[in-house]
């Protein structure tokens, strides 16, 4: 059974990825980044949307971290004034620690029956493959989080 701690986890997670992409897209300099930081967010919000769903279910309804989103915030603050390649090597690091996090909770889901979040961990293997597609100069390097973004709506 997938335990509310690895619930609330993952949504302290969406939180604080949602608040990093809202900044890093708000500083971003290049209209381009701009919009991927802003595609990014709202794949963020969207899963965090589906895990407050779950967790209100589940343990109740979540509430939100003020120092989760302040982190994000001040870590948005660095990314969005980094130059792009740095930012991206530091996220396909993070993201590979992630994918195999959010796998794990879907697991954990999956083995309870839990159909509301099946896909749960696609959203960071979109987020990975954006990056990687980014890192290789793939010019449709966002299209991973557009059908993630196309799918839910």
């Amino acid at each position: 059974m997938a335990s509310r701690q690895s619930l609330k986890r993952a949504y302290g997670i969406e939180v604080f990825g949602e608040a990093v992409y809202a900044t890093a897209a708000r500083l971003a300099r290049r209209p381009e980044h701009r919009r991927k930081w802003e595609a990014l967010r709202q794949l963020e919000a969207q899963t965090g949307d589906r895990l407050r769903t779950a967790l209100a279910l589940a343990a109740g309804t979540p509430r939100d971290s003020v120092v989760r989103r302040w982190l994000g915030r001040a870590v948005g603050a660095v990314i969005g004034i980094l130059p792009w390649r740095i930012t991206l090597t530091v996220l396909n690091i993070v993201l590979k620690w992630s994918v195999q996090f959010f796998e794990y909770v879907e697991d954990e889901l999956h083995e309870q029956g839990d159909t509301a979040t099946y896909g749960l961990a696609a959203h960071e293997r979109a987020q990975w493959e954006f990056v990687r597609r980014e890192l290789a100069g793939d010019a449709q390097s966002i299209v991973p989080i557009l059908a993630l973004l196309e799918v839910r709506r």
